[in-house]
């Protein structure tokens, strides 16, 4: 779901602008995260289901450790994926590619990024939010990288290296200096 919070580290009341799937509620308590005022978010949470107390005022929480929820302008790739409703045959990758620009990630726009599969390699640029996404590729073993005009990702969010079946979605988030 997409939302609008309040600030607080330990919780917030949010506006549902936008869902996916789960509660049918316009307002949530989110119970843990730290929700900069007036920004937008991207959800991804536990409802903590059907009580009297959530019929009113549902309540979530974030699953442990990895979660896809982020400010709306990180989570492009994630959004990309939830609102594409046109079915992919074979394998498909996706990803971003950013740079740190003081406290935000900022895209990097018509980067190289290099795709090493089953039949051989395929090169694609990111487009203006630094967002790189294939399709229809056949399933196999395949690794992502950048070429970045001599700049080496400093961080890979990847699972480089794994063999992905007709259907499956991978890819790599990459930060550049």
């Amino acid at each position: 779901m997409v939302s609008k919070g309040r600030p607080s580290c330990t919780g917030a009341v949010a506006v549902v602008r936008e869902r996916f799937f789960g509660t049918r509620s316009k307002f949530l308590l989110l119970t843990q995260g730290y929700f900069e005022k007036d920004q937008e978010y991207l959800i991804d949470g536990v409802d903590f289901g059907n009580t009297p107390l959530t019929r009113f005022l549902p309540i979530v929480g974030f699953r442990g450790g990895c979660t896809h929820s982020a400010r709306i302008e990180d989570a492009g790739v994630d959004l990309r994926i939830l609102r594409d409703k046109s079915p992919h045959r074979g394998v498909r990758i996706i990803g971003n590619l950013t740079r740190r620009t003081g406290s935000r990630r900022e895209p990097v726009a018509a980067a190289k990024v290099v795709i090493t599969g089953p039949q051989g390699t395929v090169a694609v640029r990111t487009d203006g939010q630094g967002i790189y996404d294939i399709s229809g590729l056949p399933p196999g073993h395949y690794e992502v990288h950048s070429e970045t005009h001599g700049q080496d990702p400093w961080y890979t969010q990847c699972w480089n290296g794994e063999d992905l079946k007709s259907g499956d979605v991978g890819g790599c988030a990459m930060f550049i200096r």
